[in-house]
């Protein structure tokens, strides 16, 4: 649920809990989630998130779900000495980009600690940034 919160906020919107409030109740008329999720949302994690998000990406054009489909050889993907080319296809959830540098949001929340959430994600991580090499030119 906070991931969608992040996702669905207008980062140029001032970040405020009435702000917040809006994109949750937004969320909330889809009916994408149960009442007691909504509820469990604890509105000052997400602000201070959304805070973060907002200090590291400032000065860059964000794109935000960017959908991207690539062919790789499977040996980058796995242990492997194929080198067939395979269909990756996801969504990287935030990219900051400018002439200079470019920065991988992926959005996580989770009780992992962070050499942990490293290990689980760094495949996920690196496939994303092979996407933005290859779709949006930046290396």
């Amino acid at each position: 649920m906070y991931h969608k919160v992040i996702e669905e906020y207008d980062f140029n919107d001032n970040i405020n809990t009435t702000n917040i409030y809006k994109v949750i109740n937004k969320i909330k008329e889809t009916k994408e989630f149960s009442d007691d999720i909504i509820k469990a949302i604890n509105i000052d994690i997400v602000a201070k998130n959304l805070q973060l998000l907002k200090q590291i990406t400032q000065g860059y054009t964000l794109i935000k779900e960017h959908t991207f489909v690539m062919q790789i050889p499977y040996c980058e993907i796995q242990n492997s000495q194929i080198d067939d080319k395979v269909l990756v296809q996801g969504i990287c959830d935030l990219i900051a980009t400018n002439q200079n540098s470019t920065i991988l949001i992926d959005y996580k929340y989770s009780q992992l600690s962070e050499n942990l959430l490293k290990q689980k994600y760094n495949k996920q991580l690196y496939l994303y940034s092979k996407a933005i090499d290859y779709g949006l030119n930046k290396k």
